[in-house]
């Protein structure tokens, strides 16, 4: 299962490096932040399969006979994935677009007057 896991963390970090590196030339430290994206990513759609498959919560009997309900651990893993995702993406977003965009043309005039 962990194999399988990281498998499909590669695939999505090589996803989005490559759709990042379009934007901007990427720094170690932006990859780092990629694959740690990638990481939580392949989590929530893991999670996210678990609780369609078995719901948001589940049923228990209390020592009187009273039934409650409960939310899944996974719920609450799923809804702390989702938030870290997003505080991801957002530093990442932000870090890609302070970068300096390189321009052809300008590389090739730098060149030129260098």
């Amino acid at each position: 299962m962990a194999k399988k896991a990281n498998n499909k963390t590669g695939e999505i970090a090589a996803e989005l490096l490559h759709e990042y590196g379009k934007a901007a030339p990427l720094s170690a430290g932006i990859k780092a932040l990629v694959n740690t994206l990638a990481a939580v990513m392949n989590e929530e759609n893991m999670l996210q399969a678990y609780v369609d498959a078995h719901g948001t919560c589940y049923e228990v009997t209390g020592k009187s006979g009273d039934v409650y309900s409960r939310s899944r651990p996974e719920w609450q893993q799923l809804k702390e994935a989702r938030l870290r995702k997003q505080s991801l993406v957002g530093l990442l977003e932000s870090k890609v677009e302070a970068a300096p965009d390189l321009d052809e043309m300008d590389v090739l005039l730098e060149m030129k007057r260098g």
